[in-house]
């Protein structure tokens, strides 16, 4: 089980996505709910990560604890709610929590995290799937402008400064 307190936003989103990917690749007979009750706010990027983690685990090894107001407070507006297997109460506990630490993630790296998170989020029938899909189409186009902007080691220069007189 992970437990969401608080908010859950791009921050968190791509270490959060890799302990649960990381549950659900070691052993094939794991299942994970992920606990929002304690969740205030969840933004788009982490939203979307849910989402592709829904389709990772299957509806029977991937869960989301949400009751009827974290529901609304955080998944209705997208309509998550639709899409993701809920359960209205977390199973019980009898493990410790262990904090999951954002990490360092580059910018690239981040940056495809996000692209892929809306582009989910895009493909669902929902009122606000066009908003995602161009925000999904723009980071993917700069993504591709970082990626052919970035200097080659070969076109790297060095340059002296001419002597003063």
């Amino acid at each position: 089980m992970v437990r969401v307190q608080g908010k859950g936003t791009a921050t968190h989103s791509p270490a959060f996505a890799e302990f649960v990917k990381g549950c659900l690749v070691e052993d094939p007979a794991a299942t994970v709910t992920v606990d929002l009750l304690g969740c205030e706010y969840l933004d788009s990027t982490f939203l979307g990560c849910l989402l592709k983690l829904q389709r990772l685990g299957t509806m029977k090894r991937f869960h989301v604890a949400a009751d009827e107001a974290a529901r609304t407070r955080l998944l209705t507006a997208t309509s998550l709610d639709k899409y993701l297997t809920l359960l209205s109460k977390a199973p019980s506990s009898t493990g410790t929590f262990l904090r999951i630490d954002p990490g360092e993630v580059s910018k690239q790296q981040l940056g495809r995290h996000m692209q892929e998170t809306h582009q989910a989020l895009g493909e669902l029938p929902s009122a606000s799937a066009s908003v995602f899909k161009r925000i999904a189409e723009q980071l993917a186009h700069d993504l591709e402008q970082q990626e052919s902007n970035e200097p080659s080691l070969f076109d790297t220069a060095v340059v002296t400064p001419p002597p003063r007189p």
